[in-house]
């Protein structure tokens, strides 16, 4: 990954707060020295815009119907006796 092997940042993380939003994806990282704060914004801002380029219509309309099928299973075990015979 071209941001930590740049050394302006030495831990990138990401994470997504699915129970807040499920599109959110929350990016942190640490750096050494606070001087290389602007230049390590800049990186990550533009790791995400490749990020952003290289994801098809069709990934985000898979993904999307994956998290309907997935609320909707979560849906039905909430039901009282769901699966009981």
């Amino acid at each position: 990954m071209k941001v930590l092997g740049s050394g302006i940042l030495h831990n990138l993380g990401v994470y997504a707060p699915r129970n807040v939003d499920k599109y959110i994806w929350c990016i942190h990282g640490a750096f050494d020295n606070p001087s290389k704060l602007n230049k390590g914004q800049g990186a990550v801002m533009n790791m995400l815009g490749h990020i952003q380029r290289d994801v098809t219509k069709e990934e985000v309309e898979r993904f999307r119907m994956q998290d309907e099928v997935e609320a909707m299973g979560l849906h039905m075990f909430s039901q009282p006796g769901y699966g009981v015979h």
